[in-house]
């Protein structure tokens, strides 16, 4: 079957990135490229999901009506979104700074 694989796919010929229109524009030689083109979408979805979570984890310790474990848990929750959001805020400044030393493009 693995054999039968490549013949069947040498048949179509790929479309070159500059072919394919929701691709126009973007030249992707190597993986640092893609990698940087796909950064600013990261940093949004990575802001949406700590958004996401921080309501979610408000909601728990609003609904919690005082009991020990489940606020405790919710806190728990809570500290780890924010944790996670220092996180990605320093990664995203450092990013911003080392990019500025070294002269890259900015994206």
């Amino acid at each position: 079957m693995m054999k039968i694989i490549p013949k069947a796919l040498a048949q179509y010929e790929i479309p070159k990135v500059s072919e394919v229109p929701e691709l126009a524009g973007f030249e992707f030689t190597d993986l640092g490229e893609v990698i940087s083109k796909l950064l600013p979408y990261l940093f949004v979805l990575a802001g949406l999901g700590i958004f996401g979570a921080l309501i979610c984890s408000g909601f728990q310790l609003m609904i919690s009506g005082g009991d020990p474990k489940k606020t405790e848990q919710a806190k728990g929750c809570l500290t780890s979104v924010i944790t996670g959001a220092v996180i990605i805020f320093t990664a995203y400044w450092l990013m911003r700074i080392l990019q500025h030393l070294f002269g890259l493009e900015g994206f």
